[in-house]
This record gives C-alpha cells, sequence and structure tokens, in this order.
C-alpha cells in the first residue's frame, strides 16, 4: 500500500464516515489509528476525517491521533441564494420530464421541511422523484414531497 501512495503521489486522504469506527473493538481502533499515524507519518500525507458527532470520540481516545485532528462543523444550509442554487442543480439531475421549479416555486417549502443537511434534501428529493415517476408523474409537486415516503434523520431518531 505504501508504495502505491508513494506511486500516485498522494498528499491527502479523504476518511468518510469515520464515526463507523466507533462500532468496531478497540484493539481494531488502535490498528486503524496506528496505520494512519504511519502512513501520515511515513509518507507526508495528510488525512481529512469525516463524520458525523459520534466520530470525535473515535479521535479522544489518542492524544497524539486527536491532536492531529481538529474538528470543524459544517453549517446547515439557510435559506438564500446559495440554496435556491442549490436546488436548481438537483433539479437538473433528476429524471424528470418536466419542470418542477424546485427553486422559484417550492424553494420555502422545501427549506422549512428539511434537516438543513444536503444528504437529507437529496434524499427526500429523490425519493421524491421515484414515487413521481412510479406515480407516472413528470414533476415534483408540493403535495408529492409533503407525501414522500423519506424519513429525515430527525425523524429518525425521534
Amino acid at each position: 500500500m505504501y508504495q502505491v501512495l508513494r506511486a500516485l503521489n498522494c498528499k491527502i486522504i479523504l476518511l468518510d464516515e469515520v464515526h463507523h469506527l466507533s462500532s468496531a473493538g478497540p484493539r481494531q481502533q488502535r490498528h486503524i489509528l496506528n496505520m494512519i499515524k504511519n502512513i501520515s507519518t511515513l509518507l507526508q500525507i495528510s488525512f481529512i476525517a469525516a463524520g458525523t458527532p459520534e466520530a470525535l470520540s473515535v479521535f479522544s481516545s489518542d492524544e497524539q491521533m486527536e491532536n492531529r485532528f481538529k474538528p470543524a462543523g459544517l453549517p446547515r444550509w439557510q435559506n438564500n441564494l446559495e440554496f435556491r442554487q442549490l436546488l436548481q442543480s438537483i433539479e437538473m439531475l433528476l429524471p424528470l420530464k418536466e419542470p418542477s421549479n424546485l427553486a422559484s416555486e417550492h424553494g420555502d417549502f422545501i427549506y422549512n421541511n428539511f434537516d438543513g443537511t444536503i444528504g437529507d434534501l437529496i434524499g427526500w428529493l429523490s425519493v421524491s422523484a421515484v414515487e413521481a415517476i412510479q406515480m407516472n408523474k413528470e414533476k415534483l409537486t408540493r403535495e408529492l414531497m409533503k407525501n414522500s415516503n423519506h424519513m429525515s434523520p430527525s425523524q429518525i431518531i425521534n
């Protein structure tokens, strides 16, 4: 593995969903954290770790790792121009024949009914689009989105 990373001239490795490490046993966690430290030190590769707040406990179990990884949260989306542009981008990717006008007609409704994360937004709109196609509709409507079978993370937890 070291030779491959060196040959690729790799400078950064992104570790996604690090919070899943918390379900590993202490021995497995230690092994993985030591591997990250060795790769970082020997090859001078930086690591970026992404995950839920639970991921912090994985790194806090090792003082060296805790010093290497400084937490930084991502802000939730705001109901602004960037959010409207995001809705337009997502709409262009949906396999629907008719325009749904998500940004202009449904932006406030969508904003007020999602958890503020891009994962929840894409999940909700994707499920709604699949349901629209199954119902022989070719665009998303407020009613269709409202009655979608999508469950946001906050609904699952509660």
